[in-house]
């Protein structure tokens, strides 16, 4: 019954068309699914669905494109620009910033939204193309893989999102805020004895990252090892 209600829609649908000269228009997520199937058995928990945004939200009308069958007719979002496609939703919530992103370390080494993120990938809330965050960023810093995981960060499970934002940051390392505040949004914000004497004003410009390695250290609250912890600031003098 419901094939029969499908055929009849498109049907319809194919009768506007040509009745309206072929122009494209806007025709329904369940129009999309007469063809693209294998995309409607997770669509009712995609959060996409669940925002109330269809397929053309992203895809553009499908009026042009369901007449054709031609893929050129239709956008397909692996291949435009972020900002115009996902921005046109997320800018208006705030968690994209376009110039954050412009500038940020991803978007410059021409990474895209769909590098990290599945449109259509359902059981997950924030569409990572990934099972785990910190999965996804392993693929590309392979480098911090294993000692983020011998780490005690890693070890208690902390996120890389946890410091860092991936959508791009004006701070460096696109870190989600500027110097110690990263660190004192869990970590206690009273500073150390030596950081705090007013006659030391050297030692109070000190980042915490100047004694602590925050993605692995094999020594007792990530310090960095006994040869590398003065020449980290010291450089000069070895």
């Amino acid at each position: 019954m419901r094939k029969i209600f499908i055929l009849a829609l498109l049907f319809f649908l194919l009768s506007l068309n040509a009745v309206f000269g072929g122009e494209s228009a806007y025709i329904g997520s369940q129009a999309c699914f007469a063809c693209h199937s294998d995309q409607e058995r997770g669509w009712p928990k995609n959060p996409h669905h669940l925002a109330e945004k269809g397929c053309e939200a992203c895809h553009g009308q499908g009026g042009l494109h369901q007449e054709s069958m031609d893929k050129k007719d239709i956008i397909n979002p692996a291949k435009a620009d972020p900002i115009k496609i996902c921005g046109a939703c997320h800018l208006e919530k705030g968690k994209l910033e376009p110039q954050s992103w412009t500038e940020g370390a991803h978007a410059k080494a021409g990474f895209t939204c769909l590098d990290c993120h599945a449109l259509h990938k359902t059981g997950n809330p924030k569409l990572l193309a990934g099972k785990k965050v910190n999965e996804l960023c392993y693929a590309c810093h392979s480098d911090k893989e294993e000692i983020f995981r011998k780490g005690r960060h890693g070890r208690q499970g902390l996120q890389c999102t946890a410091c860092h934002s991936p959508h791009g940051t004006k701070y460096d390392k696109m870190l989600k805020s500027e110097g110690n505040e990263v660190c004192q949004a869990c970590h206690e914000r009273e500073p150390h004895h030596f950081i705090a004497d007013k006659q030391n004003k050297k030692m109070r410009r000190l980042p915490c990252t100047g004694c602590h390695q925050p993605h692995s250290s094999a020594k007792q609250y990530l310090i960095y090892k006994k040869g590398e912890l003065c020449v980290h600031c010291h450089k000069s003098l070895y």
